[in-house]
């Protein structure tokens, strides 16, 4: 039996839901922050010295009560020597990553209807054949 959890109902019910977007949206900038400063051993402290910023300017901003602006956004990437990276993607379509294993996928035409495909990859793995 493959009955859902309460908390999978909750997602499921509230995936739509722009705040719930939003808080999702965040975490993942904030993730994204927090695996940069792991990978480079940097501390908030640090991090705060180099943004010219406070320590607890920096906590608050990965606490994720934050409403962060381009600009705080890109002086924490300038100070983990990253880039930032936007995409807009049409809601109907399943994004195809270079990540994904060649197989079947489906791609959505239209709300609720789907077209199955063949995705198999060139010998340089940058290209992707549908």
């Amino acid at each position: 039996m493959n009955e859902k959890t309460w908390l999978e109902k909750q997602l499921d019910k509230n995936k739509n839901d722009f705040d719930f977007k939003k808080e999702k949206l965040i975490l993942k900038i904030t993730e994204s922050i927090c695996q940069s400063m792991a990978e480079q051993k940097l501390s908030k402290a640090e991090l705060a010295k180099k943004t010219k910023t406070s320590r607890a300017y920096i906590t608050k901003v990965l606490s994720g009560d934050n409403n962060y602006t381009l600009k705080t956004l890109l002086q924490i990437a300038e100070a983990l020597n990253s880039e930032i990276e936007f995409i807009f993607k049409h809601k109907l379509f399943k994004q195809i990553s270079s990540f994904d294993l060649p197989g079947q996928y489906d791609i959505y035409k239209e709300k609720d209807q789907y077209e199955p495909i063949k995705v198999k990859y060139s010998e340089r793995r940058e290209e992707l054949y549908v």
